[in-house]
């Protein structure tokens, strides 16, 4: 995804799909909070500096990303497959020449734009981490769409990655 907020070019650097299997590890990733016990395996993480990360979905979604999602999909067609994408996560880093004191102003403005983007019923959780190497941000989301299929009466939303997260993005 490709956008321009505060007059700079920004481009999402990663997306990724996730099956059920990874929502634990991931969620543990995003959400770590200083002392918090857990050996982390990334040496890139310092962990003096976990207490300055934040979660800029903390308002429109206050449960963990495990809940939500469950929760969310309760109510959605979703395929029984082992394989089946159940949340997706786009990191954001911010341009190399945004100086600091701007990076939450940054973070915030495409927290806006991809939250409208996939829709901010859909927004699991947008973790800002600056206890690593660079600053960047987790934006994870359930991939959710309009359900035009048989079932449409029943659920009228449906779970399928390969609508929402298409080769643009």
């Amino acid at each position: 995804v490709s956008c321009y907020l505060l007059g700079l070019e920004v481009i999402v650097m990663h997306m990724e799909k996730y099956q059920s299997r990874a929502i634990g590890r991931m969620f543990n990733h995003y959400e770590r909070q200083e002392g918090d016990g857990v050996k982390r395996g990334n040496p890139a993480i310092d962990l003096a500096r976990t207490h300055l990360n934040y979660n800029l979905a903390s308002e429109i979604q206050p449960l963990s990303g495990t809940e939500f999602i469950h929760k969310r999909l309760e109510n959605v067609k979703v395929q029984k497959r082992a394989d089946v994408v159940k949340f997706c996560d786009c990191i954001v880093n911010p341009p190399a020449d945004l100086p600091a004191e701007r990076h939450r102003e940054f973070f915030q403005h495409a927290f806006d734009f991809l939250a409208d983007r996939y829709g901010r019923n859909n927004v699991v959780s947008a973790y800002v981490h600056m206890d690593e190497t660079s600053p960047h941000m987790h934006f994870a989301f359930v991939p959710v769409v309009k359900n035009t299929g048989k079932s449409a009466g029943r659920f009228p939303e449906k779970l399928c990655a390969k609508d929402v997260v298409t080769r643009q993005d």
